[in-house]
């Protein structure tokens, strides 16, 4: 047999036998493997339209300084949604002429169950005796916490940085509760700010 002219080419086996010659000469296209796209990690953008189902993004942007999602946000008003507080149980130390503040956020359907709880906290100790309770509105309660504990760092505050004191003479209740509500001013101005912002450039 005369040899042939034809090229003589190996075609890989995809198992472990050695490779087969294709002395026909004819092309055999072997099949390539698929490609594995990997899926790119989507970056939250939030929405830059202001209505109820954006606006906790755009609270959670400007108030909290965070660019992840919040919460999933209702899809409707419902009963189920509820205002926020920021509350402070006010209670006495007569031994130490303190003022004694316990602060925690809340909503408007359990900020009684919630003040009666912080209350019975401090059942046993003989020293404290409850005062007062200040609550103030606000549209996140996690800023105004905040920023609570950043305008009343000149007083003594637990480790936990939830409960402060101050001298019984140099506090009242109206004065809490009045700085609590200029600080919620101050963020209010910082959100609608904001808004008109978007709202004048249309982002």
């Amino acid at each position: 047999m005369a040899e042939s002219d034809q090229p003589v080419t190996a075609i890989e086996s995809s198992s472990s036998s050695p490779p087969v010659l294709n002395i026909s000469g004819r092309v055999i296209n072997v099949p390539r493997l698929p490609r594995i796209n990997k899926k790119k990690k989507k970056t939250f953008k939030p929405d830059t339209t202001i209505n109820p189902n954006t606006f906790p993004a755009i609270l959670s942007k400007i108030l909290l300084k965070s660019d992840e999602p919040p919460n999933s946000p209702p899809n409707n008003y419902t009963s189920d949604v509820y205002s926020e507080y920021v509350c402070v149980a006010i209670f006495i130390n007569n031994s130490t002429r303190m003022r004694v503040h316990h602060m925690f956020c809340s909503n408007s359907k359990d900020w009684r169950k919630d003040f009666e709880r912080v209350r019975k906290l401090y059942e046993k100790q003989k020293d404290l005796q409850s005062r007062n309770q200040v609550s103030v509105a606000t549209v996140c309660s996690r800023s105004l916490y905040r920023s609570a504990q950043k305008d009343l760092k000149e007083y003594k505050w637990n480790r936990e940085g939830n409960v402060f004191e101050i001298p019984l003479e140099l506090g009242t209740d109206e004065w809490l509760r009045s700085r609590l509500q200029n600080l919620q001013q101050i963020e209010m101005e910082k959100l609608f700010n904001y808004i008109k912002f978007l709202s004048i450039n249309k982002q």
